[in-house]
């Protein structure tokens, strides 16, 4: 999918159809994961982590709760679906996570109801650790 230099990107028609959590006007919550893998997290599995992000917000008194919640902060982003289309606004460091600050190409992957977002360079290591892995596939 392309990401502009404002960060907006559309999620194709063939990865987000069939999602029931994937509704225009929906919040999502994506999660990055080290080397340019986000996990797109919605429903209950969004609202979990919601939670727990609020109490460790009430609970930071100390300095080094406060540096935990920063990184908690940066890992975990809300970003809303458009109302009128399949877009997404990616905050800046986001895009830095994907190595398109600028614009480029991300990847969005589907299995089942689970949803990622890859850079480039992650694609491009899974499929080195997969041809390890599975060998020559017919």
């Amino acid at each position: 999918m392309a990401v502009d230099g404002r960060g907006r990107c559309s999620v194709p028609q063939r990865v987000h159809d069939g999602l029931d959590w994937f509704s225009f006007g929906a919040e999502l919550l994506l999660d990055l994961r080290p080397g340019g893998r986000i996990n797109v997290l919605a429903g209950a599995r969004m609202m979990s982590i919601m939670k727990r992000l609020d109490a460790l917000t009430a609970g930071a008194a100390d300095e080094a709760a406060e540096d935990d919640l920063l990184l908690l902060v940066d890992r975990f982003v809300r970003v809303v679906i458009d109302g009128e289309s399949s877009r997404l606004k990616l905050p800046g460091h986001v895009r830095a996570h994907l190595d398109v600050l600028n614009g480029g190409v991300a990847l969005a992957v589907r299995v089942r109801d689970k949803m990622e977002i890859w850079s480039k360079g992650y694609r491009e290591s899974r499929l080195a650790d997969a041809e390890r892995a599975f060998g020559e596939l017919p």
